[in-house]
């Protein structure tokens, strides 16, 4: 029988849910206000986000090993499920490319003077700041795509197609960024498919299975398949190639400049460190007017591209250029190219351009390794071997991510002179946390 409640039970009612509503409110706003000193404001257009946590199914409490056949389903469904993502992984990368030949061939070959430079980034610029403004769909930073779906266990693209258009802008016009910070986001959401895919099929609950075993042999065997569609897509399609080091002569003079080398890349991390403090503070000025914050940058961009033409472009394309070329470049031009391409590259990132910032690095990385061959006769694999691993070990602060990324470019017989360039970069102290002891040490003594 329905209870029945009086009218002054009612607007007590009433009353509470409104305040539960003001309280659950204000708590948002806080965690607006949080998120917008974490990041400028003009970079904070998410594209791609995790799963509402709605939508987020409740973790199984009566997982148990899949049965043998169930096995084998979910291995063959991961395998061919991860050789698809990889595949379109590969294609989407390619694509980007491609609009990058396509736009800038004109210049490149000659057809047109480098000054037409400054009307693609100016106007590719504006273009990118009006798009991520209005769809709301920049790529989120490859760690920050990794965190959100570590914590929610999915990851979602929401805007499948305006996320591929910002993806797409910053490379096609020139912006030395990486592809990464988008890549990964649509292959963690592929990911996500895949897995809900694998769940209903097996007829299991969040968890697919409670034994690490198994869970090692299908998720494995999903990242074979996405392998094998790389090794399947360069070698009928073609693609967009890696840079590949060489590997150092072993010497007392190698030995030697490895310290000095060392140095150079942790030193390149701290100029990195600088402008990108200095490039959020100008984007700060631009207020909440994304295109022609994204035009300002691009005005800068094709500026410095007439003198030094390698700061732009994401560096993959270009590294083997500049490996088969450096020797016609004189050292002062090399350094002069790695200072002012990682000084962009931290410009793009706070003023719209978005993207990863590895492959430049690398491509930074190597003009400064180069520079030290020129003007001091070191040997070109060791230079660019050791600066790119103690720069990504500063970058990262992280020796294992470091060392996944450089295996892109260093063969195993060249690691073991990377790893205490790496390790250098990762765990020593910046000067930062020196002059942040020293004041801490003061303070205990007054």
């Amino acid at each position: 029988m329905p209870t029945m409640t009086s009218k002054h039970d009612r607007t007590l009612e009433g009353a509470r849910a409104s305040e539960y509503r003001k309280t659950e409110a204000s708590a948002q706003a806080a965690e607006d206000v949080s998120a917008s000193v974490q990041a400028p404001a003009s970079t904070q257009v998410p594209a791609l986000t995790q799963s509402p946590a709605s939508t987020q199914a409740p973790a199984s409490t009566d997982a148990r090993p899949l049965s043998p056949w169930r096995l084998v389903l979910a291995s063959a469904m991961c395998a061919g499920m991860g050789f698809t993502l990889g595949f379109a992984s590969w294609a989407l990368l390619s694509i980007a490319y491609a609009a990058i030949e396509i736009v800038w061939h004109p210049i490149t070959s000659g057809a047109v003077p480098a000054a037409a430079a400054i009307a693609i980034c100016c106007a590719g610029g504006a273009l990118m700041g009006w798009w991520n403004h209005r769809f709301n769909s920049a790529p989120e930073p490859f760690a920050q795509v990794v965190k959100s779906a570590l914590a929610n266990g999915s990851y979602e693209v929401r805007r499948p197609f305006a996320s591929f258009v910002s993806f797409l802008l910053p490379l096609a016009c020139g912006g030395p960024v990486g592809p990464e910070a988008g890549l990964s986001g649509f292959i963690a959401a592929g990911c996500t498919k895949i897995g809900v895919a694998i769940r209903r099929a097996c007829g299991t609950g969040a968890c697919l299975t409670s034994s690490r075993v198994q869970k090692t042999v299908i998720y494995g065997i999903g990242v074979a398949g996405g392998v094998a569609a790389f090794g399947y897509f360069t070698s009928t399609v073609g693609g967009a190639g890696i840079p590949r080091f060489g590997v150092p002569e072993l010497s007392a003079i190698s030995v030697a400049w490895v310290i000095p080398l060392t140095l150079a890349g942790m030193a390149l991390s701290w100029v990195f460190r600088r402008c990108t403090d200095l490039s959020e503070r100008i984007s700060k000025q631009f207020g909440s007017n994304d295109p022609l914050r994204g035009a300002a940058c691009g005005l800068a961009l094709a500026l410095a591209s007439i003198a030094l033409p390698y700061v732009l472009f994401p560096g993959t394309e270009q590294a083997m250029e500049l490996l088969n070329s450096w020797g016609n470049m004189g050292g002062a031009v090399l350094m002069a190219t790695a200072i002012v391409k990682l000084a962009l590259l931290a410009l793009c990132l706070a003023m719209g351009w978005h993207g990863g910032p590895f492959f430049p690095l690398i491509f930074s990385a190597m003009c400064c390794g180069l520079a030290f061959s020129a003007a001091f006769g070191v040997d070109a694999a060791l230079a660019v071997t050791v600066v790119s691993a103690a720069l990504l070990g500063r970058y990262t602060r992280k020796a294992g991510l470091a060392l996944a990324i450089l295996l892109l470019c260093v063969p195993l017989r060249g690691v073991l002179w990377a790893l205490l360039p790496l390790l250098a970069g990762a765990m020593l102290p910046t000067i930062e946390d020196l002059a942040e002891r020293r004041a801490s040490r003061a303070k205990a003594h007054v």
